[in-house]
């Protein structure tokens, strides 16, 4: 069985440099994110349509986090086990953005040792345990049913759980970045954008639904986002930064514009619902 290089993400913190005499003849750029952040979205392909998600490392196993309705049926409740297609494709990048290779997955759920898949039972959210580890950490390998087709020369990256937040830990009112494949955007004819590649999106936490258990953000989101990761921006002093994913993208908040029934019209208002990391955690802790 063929290993896989594998990239958990650490803890990051940013420091500001220190002004020195000396001019360079081209200041460095700098990204508003760690590089290897741009690493962490997952299109997942099947026939009926795709989804967003990433990988989280556990320390013990690899998940595939989605939303559940990216991989179930929206219709069949959560113990009916009916997936929209059996076997599914996932597109990702190394941490590096320097590597534009790609890697290429196929997941064959008929093959999938049983409890692999891992359904919330009340929250819409699905993980998927697709890696082990070798003999180091530094390397994986696929489950019976997960198949390489292409890996990326800096391998696989995956989101380590110093790099998650639970809904306790939320701040309204911080920066947030959602990643993800809005695949439905643009004019297939004439395309804006590509879809093999993620776009990222800024906003802000807005608010918490505490009746709901949810984190509502000033960020839109488009068909095709569902499932992808939100990374939250905390500023721990003037110094320092830390970027951790508060959630999964679930669903956009629609509005109704004046003078039309409720109902009738779903636009979209720009706000997004997150299902916070609380319950991908309960499924693979």
């Amino acid at each position: 069985m063929r290993s896989l290089i594998v990239v958990a993400v650490a803890a990051y913190v940013g420091l500001a440099h220190s002004q020195t005499n000396q001019v360079p003849s081209t200041p460095p750029s700098h990204r508003a994110l760690p590089d290897d952040n741009l690493g962490y979205p997952i299109l997942i392909t099947m026939r009926v349509g795709t989804g967003s998600g990433f990988y989280l490392n556990t320390g013990t196993a690899i998940y595939l986090v989605t939303a559940a309705h990216v991989l179930y049926d929206p219709d069949s409740g959560p113990d009916s086990g009916q997936l929209r297609d059996t076997t599914f494709d996932l597109l990702s990048y190394s941490g590096d953005p320097s590597d534009l290779s790609p890697n290429c997955v196929t997941v064959d759920t008929k093959r999938l040792e049983a409890g692999s898949i891992r359904r919330h039972p009340a929250m819409d959210v699905v993980a998927m345990k697709v890696f082990k580890f070798g003999e180091t950490e530094r390397y994986i390998l696929p489950l019976p049913g997960v198949q390489l087709q292409e890996q990326a020369r800096h391998g696989i990256l995956s989101v380590g759980m110093v790099n998650v937040a639970r809904f306790a830990d939320v701040l309204v009112g911080n920066d947030v970045i959602l990643f993800g494949y809005p695949t439905s955007l643009g004019l297939r004819p004439m395309p804006q954008i590509d879809l093999k590649r993620p776009l990222l999106r800024k906003g802000i936490v807005a608010g918490e639904n505490r009746a709901n258990h949810s984190i509502i953000l000033d960020c839109p989101a488009y068909a095709g986002n569902s499932g992808g990761p939100v990374v939250e921006v905390d500023n721990e002093n003037a110094f320092n930064r830390r970027y951790r994913i508060i959630g999964v993208v679930d669903q956009f908040v629609p509005y109704t514009p004046a003078g039309i029934p409720q109902g009738a019209v779903a636009a979209n208002s720009g706000y997004s619902v997150i299902i916070p990391m609380d319950y991908v955690l309960e499924l693979v802790q």
